[in-house]
């Protein structure tokens, strides 16, 4: 999965300490969590995971980290600042379209912008699920159907 658009690049990623890196600034004050070295490594080591870098201009400016079955559960998704609102996330999010599957994923009820854009790649709203994170707050269910 290499290709490029503009200035848009993904491929699969290989490094877990890039990865922990990335989560990190990415995460680190959010609910969400980062996953360890050692966690990304059993990621990448598996291969019912699918894990996707984004870069903007030769730059890493994100990632996602997907489980593969019979659909898809998008179990991560995240842009640097800097590279936020420059098509990154869409470009992420169109690779795994690619693949022909049913899309999973879970986005904070509050996440405007998150929703905003899975909703621009024809993600619909399946249910709500209460008490989801952490914090206790409320998560929206969204799909996506091939």
């Amino acid at each position: 999965m290499n290709q490029v658009l503009a200035e848009v690049a993904v491929q699969s990623a290989k490094s877990p300490y890039m990865l922990h890196h990335l989560d990190n600034e990415i995460f680190k004050d959010s609910i969400h969590g980062v996953f360890t070295k050692a966690e990304w490594n059993s990621y990448l080591q598996n291969p019912n995971y699918i894990i996707l870098e984004v870069f903007y201009h030769n730059q890493v400016a994100g990632f996602c980290l997907c489980i593969q079955m019979d659909h898809i559960d998008l179990l991560k998704i995240g842009i640097l600042k800097p590279y936020r609102r420059k098509g990154c996330a869409s470009f992420l999010l169109k690779e795994l379209q690619k693949l022909k599957k049913t899309i999973f994923l879970e986005v904070e009820e509050f996440n405007h912008s998150a929703i905003q854009i899975y909703l621009k790649h024809d993600f619909s709203f399946n249910r709500k699920r209460l008490f989801y994170y952490s914090n206790q707050s409320h998560a929206w269910e969204m799909v996506w159907h091939p």
